[in-house]
């Protein structure tokens, strides 16, 4: 489906971040160990503040831009697909985070640049670049496994 307005935007958004923050609650419920807790709690709690900023974003912008219209963006292009984190073996859950964040930045680079609000441009450029970064930390952490 297009996402052809702010309104949707900031949907898929928050939808990226509550998709991260599923796959690490279900790790979480699992009683099996993982080289991912530590960087697993780093990432939950990024996500939530994110979550946070984005309803902030969307308040603020609702009454600027939730109805201007936005081309070039596809929502297929950044949903993942759901893997229960019970049937993953460590560096396959590893690798389903990484895809996850990886996604999720491209969402939000790609979004930055058709939302004319600078406000929530800059955030989602942030957002971009702080999961930019946390991908990189389960990238290494990865490699750690092999």
């Amino acid at each position: 489906m297009q996402l052809s307005t702010f309104g949707a935007i900031m949907k898929l958004a928050m939808d990226c971040e509550r998709q991260i923050t599923d796959i690490l609650e279900k790790l979480g419920r699992t009683s099996r160990p993982t080289a991912f807790n530590d960087l697993s709690k780093r990432i939950l709690a990024d996500s939530k503040k994110s979550l946070n900023l984005l309803e902030r974003v969307r308040r603020e912008s609702i009454n600027e831009v939730i109805l201007e219209p936005t081309t070039g963006l596809e929502d297929s292009d950044y949903r993942l697909e759901d893997r229960s984190s019970d049937e993953l073996s460590t560096p396959e859950f590893g690798r389903h985070l990484e895809d996850a964040l990886e996604r999720t930045c491209r969402f939000y680079t790609d979004a930055a640049s058709k939302i004319s609000n600078p406000e929530a441009a800059r955030a989602f450029r942030r957002l971009a670049q702080q999961k930019m970064n946390l991908r990189q930390n389960v990238k290494e952490r990865i490699s750690d496994l092999s």
